[in-house]
């Protein structure tokens, strides 16, 4: 899954894309239509291209309202366009057990988020803004700690987890009763 095509989102997928090539696997790619065309641009940008063939694009009409975009071995792929600079989605992945949680990609507050996290398990949200940075957040279409913490709260979800984070570590105050974690970076969270 990839959100949206700006960088920090976009750059590593050509490492992916060649360990993928180099042992003949395929590499599925579920993406908004920019940001596959601005991927394979990348890939030729980092003379590649000879490993494109591993690569399963699969470009996205980002939708308005929560729609499924795939099923893989009876896990389904939800997503639904959110409010960035650039067209970004949301998405939701939802197990045979009924079992989900969501992912907001970047975004500023958004009602599609919201109702597409209802009900799940966890909502994984960025925080790109503390308390008291909300216009500057929003304006450069991104949320804060509190905005992740209210949507988690509206949705009904159990866990928050907060990422997308830059300098300033995630400053909490007041999570109504929800258990929110900052993750290390390849750490394991449990869902329950």
């Amino acid at each position: 899954m990839v959100t949206h095509s700006h960088g920090d989102h976009i750059l590593g997928l050509p490492s992916y894309v060649l360990m993928a090539g180099s042992r003949g696997l395929r590499l599925n790619v579920i993406a908004p239509r920019q940001a596959i065309d601005d991927l394979m641009a990348i890939i030729k940008a980092t003379h590649i291209q000879q490993y494109a063939s591993s690569l399963n694009p699969m470009p996205v009409e980002v939708p308005s309202e929560p729609t499924l975009v795939a099923r893989f071995k009876g896990t389904d792929i939800y997503v639904v366009g959110v409010n960035h600079t650039v067209e970004a989605m949301a998405v939701k992945v939802v197990d045979s057990s009924g079992s989900c949680i969501t992912y907001s990609g970047d975004t500023a507050p958004s009602r599609q988020l919201v109702d597409l996290a209802r009900g799940c398990g966890a909502l994984i949200h960025e925080a790109s803004g503390n308390p008291g940075f909300e216009e500057e957040a929003h304006r450069h279409g991104h949320s804060t700690v509190n905005d992740a913490v209210k949507a988690a709260v509206e949705a009904g979800v159990r866990l928050l987890v907060l990422t997308h984070f830059y300098t300033l570590n995630p400053v909490i105050k007041g999570t109504g009763g929800l258990s929110v974690v900052v993750p290390y970076e390849c750490s394991t969270i449990e869902v329950t």
